[in-house]
């Protein structure tokens, strides 16, 4: 509203969020149509103009007389007037005594109660009540229904203890009498009923007289149990299917059945446990085929968007903006707990302002097209209990449109109606004496009843004690799982009747003190009523279950012993651990035996669900698994992770309802399911309104899309049909949500510590409604004994008496920090919780820092004594190191003379080799320059040799490329040419023959002619033949080869080779004296050669004894240098070990000391050990004053049972690392001892550290 007032100023102006901005008309006015200002702002308010409506100005009347004017007119037509008449007379007066004289249950206001009449009027005021226009004896008629719609408007919604005064001044004032002469006088004008008068079947005259007579047999005034039908009882009907009919059942049923006919809207308001959500059911289960219903429990988080959703998925859709019960039916809605919703900022209620939008204007807008959808044919039946305890009080802006009925509490004569006829029906086929019981328990029952509910108050710790009916029926319940023949005796049915109001009520008390009066109760009651004089130990451990047979089908509920119990849950779980992938240590004492067959107990029974309250660690997880492994039901939770929200959630949520509802993979015959839900895994409160409605009504509204919800119809329609109903979408869908509730077992699991369970329990009734609680204790003695015992069975702690010690000692520290947190709360006003998990984790630490404890400190002691054995053998060490000194002293001098000695010899001859040497370089200088002469000789003639070689060697390969061809085509010519001619000829004279063309012919014809040219003697060449071919042949200026070539190939091959001959032959000529020089240089050469290797081998000689000698030398340096560096390096070790020995010489005393030290407090580590795993487990929120108490205490405790310790024993002490706390106060933590402490406990400690840290230094 604040948004709107730029709106309405002046310049009516709307400014939205995203700065745009909206002129509004001068013609467009704003109505506010309001309860109050309390939300109002003076800006709002000086903006508009104000108009207070009082009731008082307006009155009654102009309800009466509109409805008279109106309606009754067109009914009929003559009485318009006397109805105003009787209005005028008596409105007034009954509500000027309602509101000065009586309590409402529910605040109302006048206006709502004179429409309430009205609304009476209208369902009573009908043919089939014979209301027709000139029926004989209608005035009579009319003015008993006037009373009777006056008692049940204006004293419908009056309190019980208004009640009776109310009637009787209903009677004092001559009301009754007034309006009914004939009414039965000590009847309360609450016990009749107006009825239809008898009708003959047809008109005949025969017909009416017999019908007359029926009449005058009529009594004219009928009670309600006049009217009230027989109950049979049903041995194969659930047991929440039973409903024993009473007169007030009966009552409300018939007015729910007129007011519902004439679409009026009904609220049913009590206190807790008057049966009103079962009489709305009731009536609901059997209002015929033209009602349809749909169920919805309210909680303190249900929403607005909740209601829609629920409406739009139940209500058919007729048109796009029509919504409805299916063609010729009506629909109810029934809202359970309606009053329930939390307030919002400004005070309302959303869900309720909802229904009140959809009573008051017929619809409710569309939320995502903002289209109005109207709905039509749809009655709103609300329960609610009484303001307080979560319940807010409801706007008078809804309860205008409503009937209010009050339902008192269950009077003491329809409990013991309604509970003895279950119970008797149930026994008769007992034998008779057990039979004869069943009244008598059912008195106990209720006097115990309501005991508990005047003494056992709820409070804000014991927010869970509310009692009601539910309470009572659960123990008749438990008491119809017995066989005749396992109570075949009275005695064994009281027992049963003990167990069962112990499992009920006993297990949800908080403390041994309340225990205590309920166990006197039982007690007293057993005395009063059942003539049994037992104690409480008759009946305190009783202990019954069905999972002592093996096979499921063969099981039954009977008396079980508690060695039984221990025995067959030791073999379940053993069961369960060789199946599952996550094993259980489980210690089966008597308080965890005791819970598991509360848990079992409570699986096994029909829409059995289980609240258990208990601090974390105490079993309740593991238990519920056992349990669940005994029925072979399918445990399920939800996995939370980081991104788990309200989506994840209803997808887990679908999961566990298809497979309960079997519409999932499990088969028919195997969806039971445990859902295992912890206050952990409390993300969003809203996860408890899911549960909330799942434990109420066994669904979620609109969980299911469209596919899904086709998927359970075509999965669950089998099932419907073998169940025998009807195959209509609607009958389908009920069956599953039928399947959902009897298969899926919800066992929520809270922690009593803070206050999230009392609000919960607050806000979420259905958790104390539709659960049984099983309240866990903080662990006795025993089980703690049990636990420890169990823990330590396969640990050696040397002898029995000191593990037997251990025990107690564990116990006591336990038991210990219980007595200090009571006492830390009452001086320094801090809470601290002792849990199971801290228990355990004591003994897991004793456990983990005893074997770390054991191997340190062996590791130290091995550590100290191997130092003291170095030390020892150090010193002998020395000792022989000494003795070796002194031998090798005559050995270093004998190897220094002996070095000397072969030093002389070794000059000596290195000096005669010294003279060897230089002669021999001098005869190696002389033979050097020998050989440089016949070198330069043979240059020289090798460069003449240079000159010739190249022609000879191309002459040699021309001759090589010349083949047969070509020598065939010189010896072909017979006369041939000039040049052919002198080449041939000189060819020949070379090789000594005649030099003319037959000779030369020959030598061609020759085969080896050309291997003879190839080989030719060259150096032999006589002079003669060559000065001859140099005349006439060489000399002649065209004998060239390549003018020879002209002519012939062949010849000019053979003209290079004559031409390299006359080379090479004068060349060869110019040589011959060179290598007469050359070959008596190299004579002399050879000599001389000789002479120096002669020389060589004799210095080879004295080098080689030379440099045999040196090694000799170098050896016997290198010994002698050995020596010395072995000597010295003894010295140096000597030295060393001088020095360790004299630095440690008084070490070895403190190691020595240490070492005694610490195989005392190995003695003593399986004490310091418990001490030490207690301080980390339990001390960490207390102060140093409260530490060092409980630490002395548990130190005196060990003693006492002879398990040694340190006699000032700290954990500092013990545990303290000198190294680690230096570095710690480096980093600046403080030194003092708490500090310290703090700080061990946060690195010793298994579990996440919560430090609480005011100043910083965590």
């Amino acid at each position: 509203i604040e948004n709107m007032n730029t709106v309405l100023d002046d310049n009516m102006l709307l400014c939205l969020a995203n700065g745009e901005r909206i002129k509004l008309n001068k013609q467009m006015h704003m109505l506010f149509e309001v309860q109050d200002l309390a939300v109002a702002s003076p800006a709002t308010v000086s903006r508009c103009g104000m108009v207070y409506m009082e009731a008082v100005y307006i009155g009654w009347r102009p309800f009466t007389d509109s409805w008279a004017q109106h309606k009754v007119v067109r009914r009929l037509p003559d009485h318009g007037d006397f109805f105003s008449q009787l209005f005028e007379t008596y409105v007034e007066r009954v509500l000027k005594f309602v509101r000065s004289e009586c309590k409402e249950g529910v605040a109302s206001v006048d206006a709502n109660l004179v429409s309430s009449c009205l609304s009476f009027l209208d369902a009573l005021l009908t043919p089939e009540m014979g209301v027709v226009p000139d029926k004989a004896g209608l005035s009579k008629l009319l003015r008993r229904i006037f009373l009777f719609a006056v008692v049940w408007s204006f004293g419908g919604n009056l309190h019980d203890s208004s009640r009776e005064r109310f009637s009787t001044w209903m009677r004092d004032e001559g009301i009754v009498t007034e309006l009914v002469p004939d009414f039965p006088d000590g009847v309360s004008v609450y016990d009749f009923l107006v009825s239809a008068p008898a009708e003959p079947e047809d008109s005949s005259k025969e017909a009416k007289e017999a019908a007359l007579a029926k009449d005058k047999e009529t009594p004219p005034i009928q009670s309600w149990g006049d009217v009230l039908q027989e109950f049979t009882y049903d041995r194969d009907s659930p047991f929440f299917n039973i409903l024993v009919p009473t007169t007030d059942t009966t009552c409300y049923s018939y007015l729910f059945h007129k007011l519902v006919n004439n679409l009026s809207h009904i609220m049913v308001a009590g206190e807790t446990g008057t049966g009103k959500s079962v009489m709305v059911q009731d009536y609901l289960k059997n209002a015929g085929d033209s009602v349809v219903s749909i169920s919805a429990a309210f909680s303190a988080q249900t929403s607005a968007r909740n209601v829609q959703d629920l409406l739009e998925a139940k209500l058919e859709k007729l048109r796009k903006n029509l919504l409805g019960p299916p063609s010729g039916k009506q629909m109810v809605l029934f809202v359970d707990d309606i009053n329930m919703p939390a307030l919002e900022v400004y005070g309302a209620q959303p869900p309720i302002e909802l229904l009140r939008q959809a009573i008051d204007q017929g619809g409710f807008y569309d939320i995502k097209k903002l289209f109005f959808k109207a709905v039509q044919n749809t009655s709103v039946v609300a329960a609610c209990g009484p303001p307080g305890g979560g319940r807010n009080a409801m706007t008078p802006r809804l309860m205008r449109h409503m009937c209010m009925l009050w339902v008192p509490l269950l009077s003491p004569v329809s409990m013991r109606t309604i509970f003895t006829s279950i119970m008797s029906g149930f026994l008769s086929v007992f034998a008779e004496d057990v039979s004869a019981m069943s009244p008598k328990i059912i008195e106990a029952s209720i006097d115990i009843y309501n005991q508990m509910c005047q003494s056992m108050l709820p409070t804000p710790a014991k927010s869970h004690y509310t009692f009601n009916l539910r309470d009572l029926s659960k123990v008749v319940q438990g008491m119809l799982q017995i066989t005749p023949q396992r109570c075949g005796t009275s005695d064994e049915l009281i027992k049963l009747w003990s167990h069962e109001m112990c499992r009920v009520f006993r297990d949800r008390l908080t403390g041994a003190p309340d225990r205590t009066r309920f166990n006197d109760m039982v007690r007293k009651g057993l005395a009063d009523h059942l003539d049994r004089t037992w104690q409480v130990a008759d009946f305190d451990e009783l202990a019954y279950g069905a999972f002592m047979a093996p096979d499921p089908d063969a099981r039954v509920y009977e008396p079980i012993a508690m060695d039984q119990v221990q025995a067959k849950f030791d073999e379940y779980l053993n069961d369960y651990n060789v199946s599952s992938t996550k094993p259980m240590n489980l210690v089966f004492f008597k308080d965890a035996c005791m819970h598991a067959l509360r848990i079992a107990r409570i699986l096994r029974a029909p829409r059995g669900n289980a609240l258990l309250v208990g601090v974390g660690g105490s079993g309740r997880q593991s238990l519920t698994r056992l349990a669940t492994a005994i029925w072979e039901m399918e445990f399920m939770n939800i996995e939370i992770t980081r991104t788990y929200d309200q989506t994840a959630f209803r997808e887990d949520l679908k999961r566990f309802l298809l497979r309960a509802g079997g519409a999932g993979n499990a088969s028919a015959d195997n969806c039971q399911t445990v859902f295992y839900f912890s206050d952990t895994q409390i993300v969003k409160e809203s996860f408890l309104e899911d549960i909330n409605n799942i434990l109420n009504s066994g669904e979620v509204p609109n969980l299911f899309e469209v596919d899904e919800f086709e998927r359970i119809i075509s999965s669950v329609r089998p099932l419907a049909v073998a169940a025998g109903k009807v195959e209509t979408r609607d009958a389908i869908y009920q069956h599953f949500v039928q399947l959902v509730r009897e298969n899926l077992h919800i066992v929520i699991c809270m922690s009593p510590i803070g206050d999230a369970f009392r609000v919960r329990c607050r806000m979420f009734p259905s958790l104390i409604n539709c659960c049984t609680i099983d309240w866990f204790n903080e662990w006795p003695q025993e089980a703690l004994l049990s636990v420890a015992q169990h823990q330590f069975a396969k640990v050696d702690l040397g002898t029995d008496e000191i593990k037997a010690g251990v025990c107690d000692v564990c116990v006591a520290i336990h038991y210990d920090v219980s007595k200090a947190t009571s006492r830390f709360y009452d001086e320094l006003r801090r809470i601290t919780y002792t849990t199971p998990t801290s228990y355990l984790e004591l003994l897991t630490l004793f456990l983990s820092t005893l074997a770390e404890q054991r191997l340190r400190i062996a590791q130290q002691i091995s550590r100290y004594r191997g130092g003291v054995d170095k030390l020892i053998a150090t010193n002998r060490v020395v000792d022989s190191m000494k003795a070796e000194l002194t031998e090798m002293q005559p050995i270093l001098v004998q190897a220094q003379k002996d070095t000397n000695k072969l030093l002389e010899e070794v000059t000596r001859d290195q000096e005669a080799a010294d003279v060897v040497k230089e002669q021999t370089e001098k005869e190696e200088a002389a033979v050097g320059e020998i050989a440089s002469e016949a070198g330069a000789i043979a240059a020289d003639a090798q460069r003449d040799l240079d000159e010739a070689m190249p022609a000879y060697h191309a002459a040699v390969d021309a001759l090589k490329s010349l083949d047969k061809k070509d020598i065939q085509e010189v010896k072909s010519y017979a006369k041939p040419p000039e040049l052919v001619q002198m080449v041939m000829e000189a060819v020949c004279i070379l090789l000594g023959s005649k030099p003319d063309w037959n000779e030369a012919k020959k030598l061609l014809a020759d085969t080896s002619f050309m291997e003879t040219l190839q080989t030719y003697d060259k150096d032999n060449i006589p002079e003669k033949l060559m000065t001859k071919v140099r005349k006439g042949y060489t000399s002649k200026p065209n004998f060239v080869p390549d003018t020879v070539g002209k002519v012939s190939s062949a010849a000019r091959s053979l003209c290079m080779w004559v031409r390299a001959m006359d080379t090479y032959s004068r060349v060869a000529t110019q040589v011959a004296p060179k290598k007469a020089k050359l070959e008596e240089a190299t004579r002399k050469l050879n000599e001389a050669q000789a002479m120096l290797k002669e020389k060589q081998d004799a210095l080879a000689e004295v080098e080689a004894r030379v440099g045999a000698l040196k090694q000799k030398l170098q050896a016997a340096e290198r010994k002698a240098q050995d020596l010395k560096e072995k000597e010295q390096a003894v010295q140096k070790k000597l030295e060393r070990a001088g020095k360790l020995v004299g630095g440690l010489g008084s070490e070895k005393e403190r190691w020595e000391a240490l070492c005694v030290k610490l195989e005392e407090s190995q003695k003593n580590l399986i004490g310091n050990m418990v001490l030490c795993s207690g301080a980390i487990a339990y001390q960490g929120p207390f102060t140093a004053n409260y530490r060092s108490e409980l630490s002395a205490g548990w130190a005196k405790q060990a003693r006492d049972v002879n398990i040694p310790c340190e006699d000032n024993f700290s954990v500092t002490g013990v545990l303290g690392d000198p190294v680690t706390i230096r570095e710690w106060a480096v980093h600046g933590l403080p030194s003092d001892q708490l500090s310290i402490e703090n700080a061990i406990f946060v690195t010793r400690s298994r579990r996440w550290p919560l430090m609480i840290d005011p100043q910083g230094q965590a």
